[in-house]
């Protein structure tokens, strides 16, 4: 994980993330506000971190999303990148619907990101038409390094002994799955290769 210098930097830049992305939208409105604290408590709830302060401390400085971006590419794995990008997708549905400038600059927040957009489309169109197939990013397939994660409340099932949940089936993989919320959503990563299903869907 990153020391704690670095991991200082990098909640910051998260934060600024977020900050940057709701002040380029034409009006933030009252449940973006309690989303963006609710999102920033559960992804660093054992921070000792006054966010009301850390928001107030981030609108007086002077900085470009494109800055934020550059820093945060270079410190972060694809895995919180992915997560980063569907808080994002949550932000952007706090009033029960999408504009096309929400998500235009989702698309173009996970270009600049490195990460593909198709998979990011499906998940708004699923989560905009309450869809129940299933919906896949191609990066979350790569979760077995999770222990280098920004983000501490990742849990992997698997065999191995860094798994949260371990399994002692050979047939299960080594790292099986990966759960976590945003919201009040629910996403789960695979392998290349899984046994597990939900409601009779493979998760792949």
């Amino acid at each position: 994980r990153p020391d704690t210098r670095n991991r200082e930097a990098i909640i910051e830049a998260i934060t600024s993330l977020y900050v940057l992305v709701l002040r380029s939208g034409p009006q933030i409105n009252p449940y973006e506000i309690n989303i963006l604290y609710s999102l920033l408590e559960n992804l660093f709830k054992n921070e000792d971190i006054s966010w009301e302060a850390k928001i107030r401390h981030i609108n007086e400085l002077d900085q470009s999303l494109d800055d934020v971006l550059v820093f945060l590419n270079r410190n972060l794995i694809a895995l919180d990148k992915i997560r980063l990008l569907l808080s994002l997708i949550v932000l952007a549905n706090s009033d029960d619907e999408f504009s096309a400038s929400e998500v235009t600059k989702i698309l173009e927040l996970s270009k600049k990101m490195n990460l593909e957009t198709e998979g990011f489309m499906a998940v708004i169109d699923a989560i905009e038409y309450a869809k129940t197939e299933p919906v896949s990013i191609r990066g979350f397939r790569y979760f077995s390094h999770a222990e280098r994660s920004i983000f501490r409340d990742y849990v992997v099932f698997g065999r191995t002994a860094d798994c949260d949940l371990r399994f002692r089936d050979r047939r299960v993989q080594e790292h099986e799955m990966l759960l976590m919320l945003v919201d009040r959503f629910v996403f789960i990563g695979t392998g290349r290769e899984t046994t597990a299903t939900i409601n009779g869907f493979e998760l792949l």
